[in-house]
């Protein structure tokens, strides 16, 4: 079947996915994770143990925290191709061997 232009071959979306009973299994069990991880927390045997509860404890209370980025960039006009190149890549890989300009 052809979609004309701006129609889309699935207009309600994805369907919800249905974790069924492994996510209400959970969703009950969370007040005793919670307390679980307070009691490691609070007199774990390991200093390891009780860092680890208290974060898993911040995350799902507060959320992770944000990476902070250095968004402070050259002008872009005065930048390479290649370094913008780099950029767009996210530094993943070299930037390709462009031709001079003129050079085509």
């Amino acid at each position: 079947m052809v979609w004309a232009p701006g129609q889309s071959g699935n207009p309600r979306g994805r369907p919800p996915a249905d974790h069924g009973p492994v996510e209400k299994l959970c969703r009950a069990l969370t007040e005793e994770a919670v307390e679980t991880l307070a009691t490691i927390m609070r007199e774990g045997c390991s200093e390891a143990a009780r860092i680890a509860a208290s974060n898993a404890i911040l995350d799902r209370g507060w959320g992770k925290a944000r990476e902070l980025r250095d968004l402070r960039l050259n002008d872009p006009r005065q930048m390479t191709d290649a370094q913008l190149i780099d950029i767009i890549l996210d530094g993943g890989a070299p930037a390709p061997e462009l031709p001079a300009p003129g050079s085509e």
